[in-house]
């Protein structure tokens, strides 16, 4: 392979990761905890898109309750970004762990 194909081929590879950056940062995510009661939706930049958390949980009154079911699918939602995240950079270097 010559120099100037190596550097089509990277250019090639750059649009692409950009294209595919784009579509993460488009995408939404969510965290969902009790059954659908409280839940987080993320887009792939990490930027906040909602929190929903249903009148029926503040009936109950443990705010400490749910405090931790608002962190749980928060994590949700980034764990859910983080494996989109790998999964995107793994195909992008063939699987080579990079």
């Amino acid at each position: 392979m010559d120099i100037n194909e190596l550097f089509k081929n990277l250019s090639s590879i750059q649009e692409k990761a950009q294209e595919q950056q784009k579509e993460l940062e488009d995408k939404i995510f969510t965290g969902s905890v009790a059954g659908g009661e409280i839940y987080v939706k993320l887009r792939g930049n990490y930027e906040c898109e909602e929190v929903h958390i249903s009148k029926s949980m503040f009936e109950d009154g443990d705010e400490s309750l749910i405090s931790d079911l608002v962190k749980e699918a928060f994590s949700i939602a980034l764990s859910k970004i983080q494996d989109e995240v790998e999964k995107i950079s793994s195909s992008m270097t063939g699987g080579m762990g990079f």
